[in-house]
C-alpha cells in the first residue's frame, strides 16, 4: 500500500504522538491515536505492535494476543523477537493455542535463541534441550548490562583464617505467600545457630503478608534491601560478614541477580527459585540441586559447579498452618464415587499434547473429573474450549480461590495429582504429597521436567514416575479402574509421609549446611591462589 505525500505526513505524526503518550503510560490517549494510524495505513506494523502492548498493559489479553498475530501474519520472519516473545507468553498464560506450535518451533531456533530476547524463565516450560536452556541463559545475561563482570572487587583476607561459624545470607523478594516463600520457615529455624548465622535479604518486602511475618520470626538479622542499588547492597552484604550469599530467586519476579556480579561474599550459589542454569552470571559459580534433577552426565549444561543436596532438593515447611476442619465431598458437591483427578499448576505449564493425554484418560475412566485451579475468565474459557473441541468439557472442574491453609485442604478431597509436561509441579506437588494425594509424573530430561520425579523418588514411590506419555496413562487408568487400588495408594502415601526422606527436613538441612561449608572453603581456596 502506498500512501500519498499528505497521509504519509499525518502517519508519521500520529506515531510521533502515540509514542509520545505511549512513554507516558498515557494508555487509552496512545491507543486512539494509534487506531487513527491504522485507519490511514491498515498494515501498519508499528501501530500494531504498540496497540498490542496497550492491550497486554491494560489486561485486555484476548485483543492483544489478536493484535501480534496480526504483526507475525504481516512481517513473518521480519517480526520483532520481542513480539513474538510477548504472543508466546499470553499463549501460555492464557492457554490461547491457536498458533502455539508455530511459537515453540519458533524459539527452538539456536540462532533465535542466541539473540538473548527470551526471558529464560519463560524458556522452561517450552520443549527445549538442556543445550537450548543453556543457550537460553546465557544470551539473555550476556544481553543485561547488569549482570556483567564488576571491576570492583571486596577484600576477604580477614576470612582467611578458620571459621568454625559461617554467616549465611538467603537473598530473595519471595520472602511471603509465594510458593517459594511456603516452604521455608522451618528450614531457617532448622540451621544449626551454633555453626551458622542466619542473615535474609528481603528484595521486595510485605509486611502485611502472613507469610512474611511467619518468615522474619525466624532471625533477627533481617535487611531490605529493595531501595538500594546494587553496588550499595553488595556494600551491606559484604559489611554483613557474609561467607555464604545464596539466591533464591533466579530469573523471576524481584530477583537481584546484579547485586552477586560484585561478589559480596566469599561463596554464591543459586538454588530453588529457577529450575536451571542462570547462564555464568559472574560471582554465581554453584547450583544446588540432587542427582535426580541433574544426573551427573548433565552437569555440562550448566555454568555453574553442581552441589547435590540430599535426600532431595526440595524443601518443605511440615510446620506450615494446615486445615482444621476436613474438607468433604459433599461440601464441593462431588459425588461419593466420582474419581477426581486434579492438576492445580499454573496454566503456563498446560499442553495441547498432555491436554490430549488427559481427555484419553477422562473417556477410558467414565466416573472421572479433572479439576484446574480457576485463574481468570480468559484462561477458563480457553481451557473450556480445549476441552469442548475433545468433547469432554462436561468432565471439567474449576475451583476458586480460596486461602492457601483452605486450599490445601482440597488435596484431601483428590484421588490423584496429575503432573504436567515440560514444568512440573514443583511447590504444588509438594503441597500435594505433604497433604496425602498421589501424584503421577513423567520426567523429562530437564530440570524443570524431573522434579515430580525427585520428589516421588525421595518419597520412596518410584512406581508412580512413568517412563513415557503411554505408560502415563496406563497407569492412571488401572489405578482409576482396579477397585481398591485408589484407596491402597493414599494410605501408602499417608505412610511414607512420616518415614520417607522427602520430608525429613532434618536431614536436608544437614545437607545444605555441608553444602555451604563446602562451597566456602572452595572458594576461600581459590581466593588465596
Amino acid at each position: 500500500m502506498i500512501l500519498s505525500l499528505t497521509q504519509q505526513t499525518e502517519y508519521n505524526n500520529l506515531i510521533q504522538q502515540g509514542e509520545t503518550f505511549f512513554r507516558q503510560s498515557q494508555w487509552q490517549d496512545s491507543l486512539a491515536i494509534y487506531k487513527k494510524a491504522l485507519m490511514i495505513y491498515p498494515v501498519s506494523v508499528e501501530s500494531l505492535m504498540k496497540i498490542g502492548q496497550i492491550y497486554q498493559n491494560t489486561g485486555q489479553i484476548r485483543k492483544a494476543i489478536l493484535s501480534f498475530r496480526r504483526v507475525i501474519e504481516l512481517q513473518r520472519d521480519d517480526t520483532p523477537l520481542l513480539i513474538r516473545g510477548r504472543l508466546l507468553e499470553l499463549e501460555k498464560k492464557y492457554v490461547s493455542w491457536d498458533t502455539l506450535r508455530e511459537s515453540f518451533d519458533f524459539f527452538k531456533d539456536e540462532e533465535i535463541l542466541s539473540y538473548g530476547e527470551l526471558p529464560p524463565f519463560l524458556s522452561l516450560s517450552n520443549p527445549l534441550t538442556n543445550r537450548q536452556l543453556q543457550i537460553v541463559a546465557q544470551s539473555y545475561r550476556k544481553k543485561n548490562k547488569n549482570l556483567t563482570p564488576k571491576l570492583y572487587s571486596f577484600n576477604f583476607s580477614d576470612r582467611f583464617k578458620n571459621k568454625e561459624k559461617l554467616r549465611i545470607g538467603f537473598m530473595c523478594g519471595d520472602f511471603k505467600s509465594h510458593p517459594t516463600g511456603y516452604l521455608l520457615s522451618e528450614f531457617f529455624n532448622l540451621i544449626d545457630r551454633n555453626r551458622f548465622d542466619l542473615y535474609l535479604y528481603d528484595t521486595h518486602p510485605e509486611p502485611d503478608d502472613p507469610i512474611h511475618k511467619r518468615i522474619y520470626q525466624t532471625t533477627q538479622n533481617i535487611v531490605s534491601i529493595d531501595q538500594l542499588n546494587d553496588y550499595d547492597a553488595a556494600q551491606q552484604i559484604f559489611h554483613d560478614g557474609i561467607d555464604v550469599l545464596i539466591d533464591l530467586s533466579g530469573y523471576t519476579n524481584f530477583h537481584r541477580l546484579g547485586v552477586m556480579t560484585y561478589q559480596p561474599a566469599v561463596a554464591q550459589a543459586t538454588y530453588s527459585g529457577f529450575a536451571g542454569t542462570l547462564g555464568g552470571i559472574p560471582g554465581i559459580d554453584y547450583l544446588l540441586a540432587d542427582e535426580y534433577t541433574i544426573p551427573p552426565e548433565q552437569r555440562c549444561f550448566y555454568n555453574e559447579k553442581i552441589k547435590y543436596l540430599t535426600p532431595s532438593y526440595r524443601v518443605m515447611d511440615r510446620k506450615q498452618e494446615l486445615p482444621i476442619a476436613p474438607l468433604l465431598r459433599k461440601h464441593l458437591h462431588f459425588d461419593e464415587d466420582t474419581i477426581v483427578l486434579c492438576c492445580f499448576n499454573n496454566s503456563y505449564k498446560y499442553t495441547p499434547n498432555y491436554f490430549n493425554l488427559w481427555v484419553r484418560i477422562l473417556k477410558r475412566v467414565p466416573k472421572a473429573i479433572l479439576w484446574f485451579y480457576r485463574q481468570d475468565v480468559l484462561t477458563e474459557t480457553n481451557i473450556i474450549k480445549e476441552f469442548s473441541q475433545r468433547g469432554v468439557a462436561d468432565r471439567i472442574v474449576f475451583a476458586d480461590f480460596m486461602p492457601h491453609t483452605e486450599h490445601l485442604a482440597r488435596y484431601q478431597v483428590a484421588d490423584l495429582f496429575l503432573d504436567t509436561e515440560y514444568y512440573n509441579a514443583h511447590t504444588t506437588g509438594s503441597e500435594a504429597l505433604f497433604m496425602g494425594c498421589p501424584m503421577i509424573t513423567c520426567p523429562g530430561n530437564t530440570f524443570p521436567s524431573r522434579v515430580g520425579g525427585t520428589m516421588l523418588h525421595a518419597m520412596q514411590l518410584d512406581e508412580l514416575i512413568c517412563n513415557d506419555i503411554k505408560a502415563y496413562e496406563e497407569k492412571v487408568v488401572e489405578l482409576c479402574m482396579t477397585p481398591g487400588a485408589l484407596k491402597q495408594l493414599r494410605e501408602k502415601v499417608a505412610n511414607k509421609i512420616k518415614t520417607s526422606p522427602l520430608f525429613d527436613m532434618d536431614a536436608f538441612t544437614r545437607s545444605f549446611e555441608q553444602n555451604c561449608r563446602e562451597m566456602f572453603e572452595e572458594s576461600l581456596m581459590n581466593l588465596k591462589e
